[in-house]
């Protein structure tokens, strides 16, 4: 019994001496360099990421990832969001909070964590579901560490690697490891990282490792390129490969695209209900783009979007069959079926992948891998090339809006894949116009009328429009109309029949202005760009030390016709002069004429989508300076 007690008590003085021993201080934030801490609200201060693929179906992922945030600004840099699904699990999270002199504030524990479906909004069916932690500190800096391991069970896609992971974030250390077997072939593309890889043996297996150490945080410039474009990227890729029991290969587009049409297999069945009234869409047509278009309205007439996330769902479409009986689909099951129903009506078409979104770059089309994340519908007619969004009961026949244009995209063929570029929208086809009257009075108020068109890509801007009420469209309206003292009395919207391609929505708009321009004893200054104004705001800043080329993403143009009636009772005193400045970048003129009692101002600008060296830059400033300068011409009315 004695000797029991003396062992328990040295037993505790163990444990009071360890649990005595201060922790060791982590991350502390004054062992950040200041240069990485100039121009930044976050620093990366370790990443290491270690890819272990043991086969074309098996692999490990393990992450560690400490990030420290210098103020509110950077918050968004600390959350923990990872997806997993059949195939790709998540294991071993650990989460750590420190404050900032390197102290432990907390653990996470894992019923903090949040775990929720991926796409629970809008989805019917699916196995993607997401790992979430926004950590709650209101005390800066503060330091997040974040480790967690994936275990891959079926081979697509594989990691990227970014050491840099936004503007105004440095970093102080990010590796990327790679092991694999001897004999085991992958592909990778190293995008301005300015390093190699290092490659060394670790027993019967290849390592290739990167490493970068102390960037600067970069600041976000006016008309930037994409990020991806600028910053360090290491691409990453299988070349075979094998997912829930398809294997396929990835070295050529070619190949890649015979692994997608693998999957469209045995999923084309039709109805003998959906044949017979394809029959009669068939016998109804005037030519085959109109029998496209009849084919395409059909489907719209029928079918809803629903997005289908199961199993292989993420790239097999399920049949065109279940469609036709139920009534709805994802992006791939539509696009099969209005592919099938077309095939129904003897016209060939491609079910084609695509990277879409409108902030989304184009792909790397350098480096053969998974990089679509949508899929619409490509039909080659004998003279012209129709591209089909299917998700949408709206979307006008052949209009794919800039989701999707622009772009590098799939076609699957029974060939194999063949990367092509789909619609562009060009500066003639980009269209706004706005063609006002107004009846000038300034006291009692001044009437004014509007007709607009959207066209092309502008479309978009007022498309959604057409399914309010009443009382939305006059929110937008009021929301999107800069004219001072205004009050709106009448707006309707209609889209223009026969403008499919390249549609067009018009819009008229009545108001009434009070007090539009400025009196001064008997002058009247009127100010003749009553509608589309470059304010301040809209001028690049200035900057003597551009680092990145100018990007303009889509070309345009915008005419604005505006009809002043001179009222009674006033003369012109004075009219500026018709103004044209050309650019590389784009066009800008102002014309004023007098017609009878009337001023015609008709404003033109144009702007030509491109890329352009950063040495242009101070020549892009000048341009928005001197069209800020012509938007802002003026007439001088004086009473007779």
């Amino acid at each position: 019994m004695i000797k029991t007690k003396i062992a328990l008590i040295l037993l505790l003085g163990t444990c009071i001496t360890s649990f005595a021993t201060p922790r060791k201080k982590m991350y502390p934030v004054n062992e950040i360099p200041e240069s990485l801490k100039e121009d930044a609200v976050a620093v990366i201060r370790e990443h290491e990421e270690i890819f272990e693929i043991e086969s074309i179906s098996k692999a490990y992922r393990k992450v560690k990832h400490v990030i420290t945030i210098l103020d509110e600004n950077g918050d968004n840099y600390a959350v923990f969001n990872e997806w997993y699904d059949k195939f790709r699990s998540i294991e071993k999270i650990q989460i750590l909070l420190y404050d900032k002199e390197g102290n432990l504030m907390s653990r996470v524990k894992s019923n903090e964590i949040e775990d929720y479906c991926s796409f629970s909004s809008f989805s019917l069916y699916e196995d993607n579901r997401q790992k979430l932690f926004i950590p709650n500190v209101n005390s800066y800096p503060y330091t997040i560490s974040i480790s967690f391991v994936n275990n891959y069970r079926g081979l697509f896609t594989y990691p990227t690697w970014q050491p840099s992971i936004g503007y105004d974030i440095s970093v102080q250390k990010s590796s990327f490891r790679i092991i694999t077997p001897q004999d085991f072939r992958f592909r990778y593309k190293e995008s301005n990282l300015g390093i190699e890889s290092e490659l060394g043996e670790q027993g019967n297996k290849l390592n290739y490792y990167w490493e970068v150490q102390s960037l600067g945080a970069d600041e976000s410039e006016d008309y930037s390129p994409y990020y991806y474009r600028t910053t360090g990227v290491l691409y990453t890729a299988p070349s075979d490969f094998s997912i829930d029991g398809y294997a396929g290969n990835m070295d050529t587009w070619e190949n890649l695209g015979l692994w997608q049409y693998s999957l469209l297999e045995g999923r084309d069945g039709l109805s003998d209900i959906t044949k017979a009234q394809v029959k009669e869409i068939m016998d109804d047509a005037s030519s085959k783009r109109d029998l496209v278009k009849k084919i395409y309205k059909y489907m719209q007439s029928r079918t809803r979007y629903v997005s289908i996330q199961e199993g292989i769902g993420g790239w097999q479409p399920f049949s065109s069959l279940q469609v036709d009986t139920d009534g709805y689909g994802d992006c791939k099951a539509l696009s099969n079926y209005t592919m099938v129903l077309l095939k129904e009506a003897g016209i060939a078409s491609f079910y084609t992948s695509v990277k879409a979104g409108r902030a989304i770059p184009d792909i790397q089309a350098d480096f053969v891998s998974n990089q679509s994340n949508h899929v619409f519908l490509c039909v080659p007619l004998d003279s012209d090339t129709i591209w089909l969004e299917c998700t949408s009961q709206v979307t006008p026949f052949g209009y794919i809006g800039n989701s999707t244009d622009d772009r590098h995209v799939l076609l699957v063929t029974p060939d194999g894949g063949k990367l092509v570029k789909s619609r562009t929208y060009t500066k003639n086809e980009n269209v706004k116009t706005h063609l006002a009257i107004v009846d000038l009075n300034y006291e009692s108020g001044s009437d004014l009328e509007i007709r607009s068109t959207y066209r092309g890509l502008r479309y978009d801007i007022v498309a959604p429009l057409l399914t309010r009420s009443v009382e939305e469209r006059m929110k937008w309206v009021y929301n999107n109309t800069a004219i001072e003292n205004a009050s709106i009395s009448d707006f309707s919207i209609s889209r223009n029949p026969g403008s499919d391609v390249v549609p067009e929505i018009t819009t008229t708009l009545k108001m009434d202005v009070k007090n539009y321009g400025s009196v001064t004893g008997d002058r009247w200054f009127l100010p003749m760009n009553l509608l589309t104004r470059i304010g301040s705001e809209s001028i690049p800043e200035r900057n003597s030390n551009r680092r990145t080329d100018i990007m303009y993403r889509s070309s345009s143009t915008d005419i604005d016709s505006v009809y002043y009636k001179i009222p009674e009772g006033y003369v012109i005193e004075s009219v500026p002069q018709s103004m044209e400045t050309v650019t590389v970048f784009g066009s800008y003129s102002v014309t004023l004429d007098i017609i009878e009692n009337q001023i015609l101002y008709v404003r033109r600008r144009t702007m030509n989508k491109g890329c352009y060296p950063s040495s242009k830059y101070n020549d892009f400033r000048q341009f928005y300076i001197d069209m800020q300068k012509m938007d802002n011409c003026h007439v001088v009315l004086i009473k007779a």
